[in-house]
């Protein structure tokens, strides 16, 4: 399974990197423009390349790099202008010491500077590869560019015979891995690093990829870790914030983990949640209580009835929680006994069609359930042949255990004066 997934990332740089040569060829390099170059928001950018297409782990980890860090960058108010440029204007900054670009210059004049630099990296790692000479990656070394940017630069323009890793530290880390009896001294040039890495890589080539994948694997597992952490911490600092302010809202661009840290949120709390998504058809009968149409067997609909949307339910689950958190362990013990004996009872009575009767004599039978009451049936009655009963007050009045000689006596119990109804049946 680790094989197919490394073949198919594999397959998935390849076509990546043709798409980034047709893209940004040699010659494409020296007419490149300012504004193709600084562009990060698209795949028709330079530094969107670098930073985002080629960013993954297996090809260097070169994201979260800051822009100004590719010599030039745009950026859209001074909020984003960085304290690390030396010059700037018409919403571009760059550094003017590093690349010797005089401080008058325009950001047109500065960007032909760097341009110059790039294009200088990858003619060297171009002939380096055609010609295998450790002059032209000495040259590399020279460049003023940044580390990381000009060998993630040579490695794309060196038809691959370069180490994709752009991390000095990371390619000491593997050569001393790889090497762990010899002495490597940390002032080691990078293109010395590269030489002695390709050669072990050409020489021992299994060994060198089980190394170079280990390298990436803990690292990207250390990333794991400190993400989750992160993820921990955040949830757990929301909780806090939700316990203070009863509500809090998570907004975003789709796809930035608003669900995923809601959820975490509630399993931080311990809470039992649910997920309601509105749109423009979504209205108060769906939200809160309404009549809705029931179907019949053949799927047509055949009558319509109240029912609660999903926030009257989770009030009142809420509610329940609440009054529940407010008994003793030996009362939810016996009203869940009773609950459990009641839903057996009910099960039972529509099961075998058991028959009851009134005060009165008038037959009826339980003929359905539901979570909130029990279906009556009075066939003799001309009428109303059906009627519902809540379950809560008929489990209030089993709970009770109080005798019950009169109907006003049910009225007293459940303490509504709208009782007569229920009252009129036989409590046994």
């Amino acid at each position: 399974m680790a094989e197919e997934q490394d073949n198919q990332k594999q397959e998935s740089f390849d076509e990546l990197y043709q798409e980034f040569q047709d893209k940004f060829s040699i010659d494409k390099l020296k007419g490149m423009t300012l504004e193709v170059y600084t562009n990060d928001t698209d795949e028709n950018g330079f530094i969107y390349w670098m930073l985002n297409k080629f960013g993954t782990s297996n090809e260097g980890n070169y994201t979260g790099c800051e822009r100004i860090n590719f010599g030039i960058y745009k950026y859209k108010n001074d909020r984003e202008l960085s304290a690390k440029s030396d010059n700037y204007n018409n919403n571009f900054a760059w550094k003017t010491k590093q690349y010797k670009i005089s401080n008058n210059a325009t950001a047109e004049e500065a960007f032909e500077k760097i341009r110059e630099y790039i294009c200088e990296v990858a003619e060297n790692a171009h002939n380096f590869a055609l010609k295998n000479e450790v002059s032209f990656l000495q040259k590399i070394d020279d460049n003023p560019l940044p580390n990381q940017l000009k060998w993630k630069i040579a490695y794309l323009y060196s038809d691959r015979q370069l180490i994709n890793c752009y991390s000095k530290d990371k390619l000491l880390e593997l050569l001393r891995k790889l090497i762990p009896n010899e002495t490597i001294e940390n002032n080691i040039s990078v293109s010395n690093l590269q030489l002695k890495l390709i050669k072990i890589k050409d020489e021992r080539p299994n060994e060198f990829e089980k190394a170079f994948k280990s390298l990436w694997r803990k690292d990207n597992n250390n990333n794991e870790d400190k993400t989750m952490a992160n993820e921990k911490t955040l949830a757990q600092e929301c909780a806090k914030l939700l316990k203070n302010t009863k509500n809090i809202i998570l907004h975003g661009a789709p796809g930035t983990g608003k669900t995923y840290l809601a959820k975490q949120i509630a399993e931080t709390m311990g809470a039992e949640w649910e997920m309601v998504q509105f749109h423009p058809s979504y209205d108060y009968t769906d939200f809160v209580e309404g009549i809705r149409p029931t179907n019949s067997e053949d799927n047509t609909v055949n009558s319509f009835k109240k029912q609660d949307g999903i926030f009257k339910k989770f009030c009142e689950k809420a509610l329940k929680n609440f009054i529940d958190s407010k008994k003793t362990l030996s009362e939810i013990q016996k009203e869940s006994s009773l609950e459990e004996k009641t839903d057996s009872f009910i099960y039972k009575a529509i099961e075998n069609n058991m028959e009851f009767q009134t005060k009165t004599g008038n037959k009826f039978y339980i003929i359905d359930k539901t979570k909130k009451s029990i279906v009556i049936s009075i066939p003799a009655n001309e009428k109303v042949n059906e009627i519902s009963l809540s379950r809560s007050e008929l489990q209030k009045l089993l709970y009770s255990a109080t005798s019950i000689k009169n109907p006003g006596d049910v009225t007293v119990l459940v303490k509504k004066k709208w009782t007569r109804k229920m009252s009129h049946y036989q409590k046994s």
